[in-house]
């Protein structure tokens, strides 16, 4: 059994390194979360502070000079590690939250529940949680709640870069390129 210690401590690398999702296929929709690093030593620690069985991916970029390892843990077992990195995260604090919701409701169907189908209530509430968890990792939360306020920005754009009304992608570019 791991430590408060080193679930803080896995919180804070998983608040910088890793990612919390929502898949949605075919109608289903999974509790997914990620662990991405260049180095694997932190990785397999990650591993050993939650007894996960996973195995760590390599992943090469098409250059091949750059390679990273991926630790991915989907369904109950990544609700449950987040649930226990929960009091200590803070950037994927309410991401966290939105997939652990998604899993109970997962959880909470009986098999012949399945097999009639969703209801149109619950199937709504699972893209309400699915949309939300891709809204907070997209970023685009974080330029909401950060731009400044008055005429130094355009209506409808969301970066702090853009005051021309073009967007936020292209103001970013303009700004690199010159």
């Amino acid at each position: 059994m791991a430590t408060q210690t080193q679930y803080a401590w896995a919180a804070g690398f998983f608040d910088g390194e890793g990612c919390a999702s929502i898949q949605r296929q075919k109608g289903y929709y999974c509790a997914r979360l990620h662990v991405v690093q260049k180095d694997i030593r932190p990785l397999e620690h990650f591993q050993q502070v939650f007894g996960l069985t996973e195995k760590l991916h390599t992943v090469t970029r098409s250059n091949r000079r750059h390679k990273y390892y991926r630790l991915t843990v989907s369904g109950a077992r990544a609700a449950e590690i987040l649930t226990l990195m929960l009091p200590y995260l803070t950037l994927k604090r309410e991401v966290a939250e939105a997939v652990i919701d998604l899993q109970a409701a997962v959880a909470g169907v009986t098999y012949q529940e399945r097999l009639a189908g969703l209801t149109d209530a619950e199937k709504a509430r699972r893209d309400v949680l699915y949309q939300r968890a891709k809204w907070l990792n997209s970023g685009r939360w974080a330029a909401a709640t950060t731009k400044p306020s008055g005429p130094a920005t355009e209506p409808g754009c969301d970066s702090l870069n853009c005051t021309d009304g073009k967007g936020a992608e292209v103001a970013e570019t303009t700004t690199r390129l010159q």
